[in-house]
């Protein structure tokens, strides 16, 4: 998961990457410290989040949707490939069928 939002974080231009941390009050990412940025005018710190911490909730709620979305078109492939199967013995059957009548047309 942290390699996930890894590549996702190092993908964001430096615009997006100063958007983001200002929207979510962060900064940096995991592999350092948080750092401390001053509020216009005084002296507290505005932020002292590492934006990893920000985002990972909303990035195991992404990877659910995709491990739920992934089983369903597992199983609708699996149906697919059933089908095909199926379709696939039918007509080999009913080929095998015409065959052995017209056989026995010829031999009678």
């Amino acid at each position: 998961l942290t390699k996930y939002a890894l590549r996702q974080w190092r993908k964001m231009t430096a615009v997006q990457e100063r958007i983001f941390e200002w929207d979510f009050r962060c900064c940096n990412f995991k592999n350092m410290a948080p750092c401390c940025r001053f509020t216009p005018g005084e002296g507290e710190c505005m932020n002292e989040n590492v934006c990893y911490d920000m985002v990972e909730a909303h990035l195991l709620k992404n990877f659910d949707l995709i491990l739920a979305t992934s089983c369903i078109q597992t199983i609708f492939a699996f149906v697919v490939a059933i089908g095909a199967c199926v379709l696939c013995q039918f007509l080999e059957c009913k080929s095998r069928l015409k065959k052995k009548n017209f056989d026995k047309v010829d031999n009678e």
